[in-house]
């Protein structure tokens, strides 16, 4: 029931189609965030922790805490490669590499991330209805100005949905912010989500829906594309996270089909075909081409006793946002994720536990309290 739902919303969507009034102004591209940092930040239990490849340096400023909390995705971000900004502990701070910091008092951040200007910070809201602030900050962490939000009432019932939390920082320069929100189609685990472009004074300035909860996002590096996975849960062991792909100035969706790798389809038993779903876990740009990790799944392997699907395959999506075209591989390569300035430098989670593990050869394990706080990409890495 659930996979035909989402399989209804997504062709009512038109894979990412739905694109606001076409007569409003296109979104100028400008200062785009293309910083990438060459480390991470998690938080263990001491505290903030930088962590490059297999060395980790505790993060000198106790004000911005300890503890365990799930953090977004752009809860920091990258100002150069040895400075990051980072919401944490009701504050936000600058860190360096060499564990240096200082902070500010910032209640209510949630996210954060660079213009190549200033930081632009997602603050939960004080006024009625489903409104949430953006404000303003210098490279000194100084406060230059606010504007309040409103999510898009036409799509969206005012008296629900307010928790700012259901809103993601998805990408900013100093002229546009976009951003992610739960729509009146959207549920906890999947429907819709509205994906909006503002003019940094609050203006909307076009919008788009994309299929489902978004699970991880990445935008190229010349700032033009915005690629999401996304989709949705059907309980233990499905999970659909396919691949939208958006371009920033016009808001419109590229064809991003066929949604699953046409090899896994072909090669599916008949009685599968129907049940099978791709999750993308990990998405990487290098140049106009995206490259996107990730599994096709039958979901539940009741017949087999095994719980989860015990044929699931491993995937590596090569899409060409020039073409707008895939070419795809089965892989058998744990990929992981960033964790340090290299291509190396990258670590994985093991089982659902909070425990990571660096895949290089010191195979050193932490724990961590919440998601790693900032992940750096490599443009410059290709996932063979």
């Amino acid at each position: 029931m659930f996979r035909l739902r989402y399989l209804l919303l997504a062709c009512v969507l038109a894979a990412a189609g739905c694109t606001s009034d076409t007569s409003r102004p296109e979104v100028t591209l400008s200062s785009a965030n293309l910083v990438r940092g060459g480390f991470s930040l998690a938080m263990t239990t001491d505290g903030l922790a930088i962590i490059k490849g297999d060395s980790e340096i505790a993060v000198r400023d106790a004000d911005l805490g300890a503890g365990k909390e799930d953090y977004l995705e752009q809860a920091a971000t990258a100002i150069d490669e040895s400075t990051l900004a980072v919401t944490a502990n009701s504050r936000l701070g600058l860190v360096k590499q060499d564990g240096s910091a200082t902070s500010v008092e910032c209640r209510g951040c949630v996210s954060v991330m660079w213009t190549g200007r200033d930081l632009v910070v997602l603050m939960a809201s004080t006024g009625e209805g489903q409104s949430f602030d953006l404000v303003s900050f210098d490279g000194d962490l100084h406060r230059t100005g606010s504007v309040t939000l409103r999510r898009l009432t036409e799509r969206t019932d005012p008296e629900q949905q307010r928790n700012v939390s259901e809103v993601s920082l998805l990408a900013a320069n100093d002229a546009t912010v976009w951003l992610a929100y739960t729509d009146r189609f959207g549920f906890a685990r999947g429907g819709s989500r509205t994906i909006a472009a503002y003019s940094r004074e609050g203006r909307l300035l076009r919008s788009t829906r994309v299929p489902g909860l978004i699970y991880t996002k990445a935008v190229s590096s010349d700032g033009r594309y915005l690629a999401v996975a996304d989709g949705g849960s059907g309980g233990a062991c499905i999970t659909i996270g396919e691949l939208d792909v958006i371009d920033l100035v016009t808001m419109r969706g590229l064809d991003t089909s066929p949604r699953i790798p046409n090899k896994a389809l072909l090669e599916a038993a008949p009685d599968d075909v129907s049940s099978l779903n791709f999750a993308a876990d990990e998405l990487v740009w290098r140049g106009a081409t995206l490259f996107a990790t990730g599994e096709t799944s039958r979901g539940n392997d009741l017949a087999g006793k095994a719980g989860c699907d015990s044929e699931a395959r491993r995937w590596i999506r090569e899409y060409d946002a020039t073409t707008q075209s895939f070419s795809d591989k089965e892989s058998t390569r744990d990929i992981g994720v960033y964790i340090g300035p290299t291509c190396e430098d990258r670590g994985k989670r093991l089982s659902t536990s909070d425990k990571w593990e660096v895949m290089g050869k010191s195979k050193r394990q932490w724990v961590f309290h919440g998601q790693f706080l900032y992940r750096p990409s490599p443009q410059d890495c290709v996932v063979k």
